[in-house]
């Protein structure tokens, strides 16, 4: 009897599957459980694992710390995939090891239940891996076990590792990711990021590199279907210092990622946020009010800032304190400076041209209200220099960014900003200076008043009040009557003191 136990023992052998079988990468999370001199020990465990394919048949490359890694099989229903027990995997020492379950009721048949909309296989059950075909005498077993899939194969994008490349057939395009990286710990802590991107395209595929600041070089794979691009959850990126990294949508839970596409501006948006994840769920990266456009372009929320047509501006002189700094945050100098503006007043709204000097043609626009004060919104456009850079206008007081706050004098028709800082940034909500201006001081410098939009005088009369000839010197209410080149006539009042 003995002899022919042996020889059963001999003749077992672990499964293979056939060779029309379909291998996808898939990754396989479960808590290993084992003993040690000092107790039981607990360690996570998330790894990729294959997963073959045959008709109603599947197989499962599954990992073990007896034999490393050996195939198992089961049968699929399209909800719930079921593995025999004691299916052999082979031996260690000369003692064979067998796959099992163990429920409420003892040893059974390994249920692994299907969640389509997440891609997963997930088990209530203990998973054994048994010395016994017949009694629960395991050398270790798993808890909370799934099998996830990784997600692409079919354009022939997927690499060895389960991440992501566009195939050569796709075209790259360079973009800007606009958007907040948000401390996961500490959601007070946030910086503005604008950094470039790869886009690229490949008939309904869309692949996008540079979301994860751990691995820049890591795509996430999205389809396009009615201007929305899908990138669905748990898309594994790479493994950064030893752990595995996934991105994922959240909107107050799981989600896929959803970028919006808008023709008209050329942009694309998500309204949820894009977490990358561990092997164990904890967030390591969180970005928010995320949206893309060609580099080259615009952020569309860069707007100029237009005045109405018609407006009068009077020409001021700007003077402040351009004060400097060395790389270390350090002030090395301060330098008085001034130079010419133009303002124009349209209700309690101030409009100010030229107020940052690099951008003399570019305007400003606050909010006057009864107490004089006139408050510039931050983070107003000015454009972009040669190089690229945008530049914005802030306030900063108390050395935290803020709106600009200018106090206008009706009396002396000057303004001051007090203890206000004028700050020139390339960034928006977060300090990355071109310039930081200190008291400054609007104060009117000429008389005469400009109309935005007129055109170019043909030819120019002066007037005063009692309809005599008069010069542009002439002192009191002198009437500018100008021709343009075009016909049209315009009529504006000046005085000078």
């Amino acid at each position: 009897m003995a002899c022919i136990c042996t020889m059963m023992m001999h003749a077992q052998t672990t499964v293979t599957p056939p060779t029309d079988a379909t291998i996808e990468q898939w990754t396989v999370a479960f808590n290993y459980h084992y003993n040690t001199d000092s107790g039981e020990e607990v360690e996570a465990v998330s790894e990729a694992m294959q997963v073959a394919t045959s008709g109603t048949d599947i197989y499962f490359n599954l990992p073990n710390p007896i034999t490393g890694n050996a195939w198992v099989k089961g049968t699929f229903d399209g909800s719930t995939a079921t593995f025999t027990r004691g299916q052999y995997i082979g031996s260690y020492g000369g003692q064979p090891a067998y796959l099992d379950a163990l429920d409420d009721n003892g040893l059974a048949d390994l249920n692994m239940y299907y969640m389509s909309d997440k891609g997963q296989f997930y088990t209530m059950q203990y998973v054994l891996i048994n010395s016994s075909m017949t009694a629960n005498q395991p050398w270790c077993y798993y808890t909370d076990m799934t099998v996830t899939k990784e997600l692409g194969g079919e354009d022939h994008d997927t690499n060895t590792d389960g991440t992501f490349t566009p195939p050569a057939t796709a075209k790259v395009e360079n973009w800007v990711l606009s958007c907040q990286n948000v401390n996961p710990y500490d959601e007070s802590q946030k910086e503005d990021v604008s950094d470039k991107v790869k886009v690229a395209i490949n008939d309904d595929k869309v692949y996008i590199q540079g979301f994860s600041g751990h691995l820049p070089s890591a795509w996430v794979k999205g389809t396009v279907s009615d201007n929305k691009v899908t990138c669905l959850s748990r898309q594994y990126i790479g493994t950064y210092g030893g752990t595995r990294l996934y991105v994922i949508g959240y909107d107050g839970q799981e989600c896929d990622l959803v970028l919006e596409y808008n023709d008209a501006q050329d942009v694309m948006t998500a309204s949820a946020y894009l977490l990358v994840i561990d092997e164990n769920d904890n967030v390591v990266q969180q970005l928010t009010g995320i949206m893309l456009y060609r580099d080259g372009g615009t952020d569309p929320t860069d707007v100029l800032v237009t005045p109405p047509d018609g407006l009068y501006t009077n020409a001021y002189e700007c003077k402040s304190t351009s004060i400097e700094y060395d790389y270390d945050g350090t002030v090395s100098g301060m330098t008085a400076v001034s130079w010419d503006v133009k303002v124009g007043f349209s209700g309690q709204t101030v409009y100010i041209q030229g107020l940052c000097p690099y951008f003399p043609d570019r305007w400003v626009k606050g909010t006057r209200d009864t107490d004089g004060d006139v408050t510039f919104l931050r983070n107003q456009f000015f454009g972009q220099d040669p190089f690229h850079q945008n530049y914005y206008l802030s306030g900063m007081i108390f050395g935290e960014l803020s709106d600009l706050v200018l106090s206008y004098n009706n009396t002396s028709d000057t303004f001051s900003g007090g203890s206000y800082y004028m700050v020139f940034n390339s960034k928006k909500d977060q300090l990355a200076p071109f310039g930081v201006h200190a008291g400054i001081t609007l104060t009117r410098t000429v008389d005469g008043i400009t109309q935005h939009g007129a055109t170019d005088a043909a030819s120019t009369q002066y007037y005063d009040l009692q309809g005599r000839p008069a010069t542009a010197h002439t002192k009191g209410i002198v009437i500018r009557k100008q021709q343009t080149a075009d016909g049209k006539v315009i009529t504006t009042k000046t005085v000078r003191r």
